[in-house]
C-alpha cells in the first residue's frame, strides 16, 4: 500500500463494506490519508488494504482515537505508549554520557553544548522503537550503564559517527548561511535514522546547493536531496467548517469587509494582566503589521471566517473596536497576539474522537523549550484550512539553528498559526510546511517570551478575565 493515495485505497474492493458504514465520504478519505502517513513512520503499525479495512470497519474505541484522532487496534496503541515511555529515559542517558542535563528549567531557551563525545540520541521507530545513542568514540562509553538506564541492552543501540552533536550543528549553520548567501531555495534538516544523525539539504536546486555546501563543509557531512523546502503556509483553498469560537479553527487576519485578509488558524489563547489574546503566526498579519506593537483600528481587524460563501458572506469579527496587537516575524520567530474578548478561555478544538464539542482539550500547561524526545514524542494540531486534526512524530529540534521544531504533520495553505499540542500540553505554533508532509513550529517558550505574555492554562475548562489567569506551568515533554 505504500505509494498509494487515500482515494485509491478507498476505491479498493476490500473497502466496499467500509464505504457503506461511513456516512461521510470526506471523513473516511481523511482518516485513510492520516492512517497512511502516520503508520509509515512506525514498524509496528501495519499498512495493508485488508487490515486497514478491518480497522476502519471496527473503529475500536481507545486512547488512539481520543488523543490522536486516529483509529488503532488496542495492541497497536499500547505499543505506541510503551515506545513513548521508553523515550522518556533519553534525558538520563544524555546526562550520564555528557554530564550536561539536556533540560534545565533555570536556563530555559538556551541551547546546551554537549562536548566532543556525544553525537545525538533518538528512537528508531523502524527497529522496535529502540533508543539509538550516537557517539564519536565507543571506547569512552560505559555501555552497561547506558543499558541499565533504559532498562536493558535490547532496548538501546550505541553507534559511532564522525561528527559530534555540537559539530553537526556548527556545520549545519555554515551550510544554512551558504544557501542564503547564494540565494538558493533550500531547507537544511538534521535527520536521525539507523545511519546516524545526518545533515540533509532539501532543495530543487541540487547542483547549486551541492556546490555551495562543499565550499563550507566536507562532502561526507551532508547529502543533497531533490525535495521541496519549508515555506510559510498561508492562503488556504478552504476554511474550517463553522463552529464555536475557539483555538483550532480558521481565522482571517485583515479587513473587516469580509473579502480580504490572510487566512490562517487560531492557535491558542493567552493573556497579559490587562487583556486576553488570540495567538497565531506573525506572518498571518497584513504586511504593515508583521512586526508591530500597538493599537490597530479601522479596516485592520482580526476575524473568524467561515467560507465567505453566498450563504454566509460575512466573517464573525473576534476583535471588537480598537485592538492591541503584538507581532514578530523573522526567520527565527513567527508569532502574533491580538486582544479579543473571545479569548477568555483555555479551550482547544476537539479531535473528533470521543467528542468534537467546544473545549474538548482545555490546555493545562506548556512544554519546556526543546524538551521533546526526537522520533519518540508526538505532537498534534487542529488545522483550520485542512479542516482536520493530525498528529505526528517530533523529528528535529532547533531546525537550521532557527529554534523551530520539525514534526511529521501534513499541512496546507491556511494552516499557519495552528497550535501544536499533545493532550493538554501546549507545544508551540505551526508556521511553515514542506511538501514532504512535515511542519515547523515555534516553541511555546519562544512564543511566550517574544510576545511578552503567557498562555491561558488551567486544570479543566476555565473562562476568566485576563487578570485572573495565573502562570502557565512548564513541563518536560
Amino acid at each position: 500500500m505504500r505509494g498509494f493515495t487515500a482515494r485509491e485505497v478507498l476505491e479498493a474492493d476490500e473497502f466496499e463494506s467500509v464505504r457503506s458504514l461511513w456516512s461521510e465520504g470526506a471523513a473516511l478519505v481523511d482518516q485513510i490519508d492520516y492512517q497512511l502517513g502516520f503508520r509509515s513512520r512506525f514498524d509496528h503499525l501495519a499498512i495493508d488494504v485488508n487490515g486497514l479495512a478491518e480497522l476502519l470497519q471496527a473503529r475500536p474505541r481507545n486512547g488512539a482515537i481520543d488523543e490522536l484522532g486516529l483509529y488503532m487496534w488496542d495492541r497497536e496503541y499500547e505499543e505506541l505508549q510503551r515506545r513513548i515511555r521508553l523515550g522518556d529515559r533519553m534525558d538520563a542517558v544524555v546526562e550520564a554520557i555528557t554530564g550536561v542535563p539536556p533540560i534545565d528549567p533555570a536556563r530555559e531557551g538556551e541551547e546546551p553544548r554537549f562536548g566532543p563525545l556525544f553525537a545525538g540520541i533518538w528512537q528508531d521507530q523502524n527497529d522496535g522503537g529502540r533508543i539509538v545513542v550516537a557517539v564519536t568514540d565507543l571506547g569512552q562509553v560505559d555501555l552497561g550503564a547506558v543499558a541499565g538506564i533504559v532498562g536493558g541492552s535490547e532496548l538501546v543501540r550505541v553507534v559511532e559517527q564522525r561528527y559530534s552533536y555540537d559539530e553537526t550543528n556548527r556545520i549545519r549553520d555554515r551550510i544554512v548561511a551558504a544557501m542564503q548567501e547564494g540565494g538558493i531555495e533550500a531547507s537544511v534538516v538534521v535527520t536521525t535514522s539507523g545511519e546516524g544523525r545526518r545533515i540533509e539539504i532539501w532543495t530543487p536546486e541540487v547542483s547549486a546547493a551541492t556546490a555551495a555546501a562543499r565550499r563550507v563543509a566536507s562532502a561526507d557531512a551532508f547529502r543533497v536531496v531533490d525535495k521541496g523546502s519549508f515555506k510559510p503556509i498561508g492562503y488556504p483553498q478552504q476554511t474550517h467548517t463553522w463552529g464555536d469560537l475557539q483555538p483550532g479553527l480558521a481565522i482571517a487576519v485583515g479587513s473587516g469587509s469580509g473579502s480580504a485578509g490572510e487566512k490562517c488558524t487560531w492557535g491558542f489563547n493567552g493573556h497579559t494582566s490587562a487583556y486576553n489574546y488570540v495567538v497565531t503566526a506573525g506572518h498571518c498579519a497584513p504586511t504593515a503589521y508583521e512586526n508591530y506593537t500597538g493599537w490597530v483600528s479601522g479596516s485592520n481587524k482580526f476575524e473568524i471566517s467561515q467560507t465567505f460563501s453566498t450563504a454566509n458572506p460575512w466573517p464573525r469579527i473576534v476583535t471588537v473596536g480598537d485592538t492591541f496587537l503584538k507581532s514578530v516575524y523573522s526567520t527565527t520567530y513567527d508569532m502574533l497576539r491580538a486582544e479579543s474578548p473571545y479569548a477568555d478561555d483555555n479551550c482547544y478544538h476537539g479531535s473528533g474522537g470521543s467528542s468534537a464539542a467546544h473545549c474538548q482539550w482545555p490546555m493545562a500547561n506548556r512544554a519546556l523549550h526543546n524538551s521533546w524526545e526526537v522520533n519518540s514524542d508526538v505532537t498534534c494540531a487542529s488545522l483550520g484550512s485542512s479542516n482536520t486534526y493530525r498528529c505526528g512524530l517530533i523529528l528535529e529540534e532547533n531546525f537550521e539553528g532557527r529554534r523551530k521544531v520539525r514534526a511529521a504533520i501534513s499541512a496546507v495553505g491556511g494552516d499557519s498559526g495552528a497550535g501544536a499540542k499533545y493532550s493538554y500540553t501546549i507545544d508551540g505554533i505551526i508556521v511553515e510546511a514542506a511538501p514532504s508532509g512535515e511542519v515547523l513550529f515555534g516553541t511555546a517558550y519562544d512564543v511566550k517570551a517574544q510576545l511578552g505574555f503567557d498562555f491561558n492554562c488551567a486544570s479543566g475548562a476555565r473562562y476568566l478575565p485576563a487578570n485572573q489567569w495565573g502562570a502557565c506551568p512548564a513541563v518536560n515533554r
